[in-house]
């Protein structure tokens, strides 16, 4: 993540309190409060999921086969284990990208286009799946509004 200059502020009642340059609140132990916190949320929480969904797609793909449907799973050009295996590589990749924080506004794009890509699969494989992936969805929505915010 990005370092943030921190500097103390004293309110006129004569108590103060930390913030960023950018005005955001920083609880006394460091940690970002307010639209910084629910940044690092939103992006710790996608990268999670991306990185371990991934990491099981490139060990063990077999068990994602039901979010295919039939035309995909035909072995040409790659097999059903190639196809998982380059997808989970792709959210390791993107979940890296996230979390980093080295280009936030383009990996938080790059992660929607990503899990919009993938939710028509989700749905395939239940609406709960969909769901969930919809929400993610909307938890990347919010965090390029966060973004884009400062």
């Amino acid at each position: 993540m990005h370092q943030r200059a921190v500097h103390d502020v004293k309110s006129s009642s004569g108590s103060s309190r930390r913030q960023t340059l950018s005005g955001n609140l920083v609880s006394r132990a460091g940690v970002p409060s307010g639209m910084d916190a629910a940044e690092w949320f939103i992006r710790i929480g996608t990268s999670l999921v991306m990185l371990s969904f991934g990491t099981h797609q490139l060990w063990r793909p077999e068990p994602w086969f039901e979010y295919m449907p039939e035309w995909l799973m035909r072995p040409k050009p790659l097999s059903p284990a190639g196809k998982m295996r380059l997808h989970g590589a792709g959210n390791v990749l993107l979940g890296l990208l996230l979390v980093s924080a080295v280009l936030p506004r383009a990996g938080a794009w790059l992660a929607l286009v990503w899990w919009l890509s993938i939710l028509p699969f989700a749905f395939y494989g239940g609406w709960k799946t969909g769901l969930r992936d919809l929400a993610v969805v909307f938890g990347l929505l919010a965090l390029i509004a966060l973004l884009y915010a400062r």
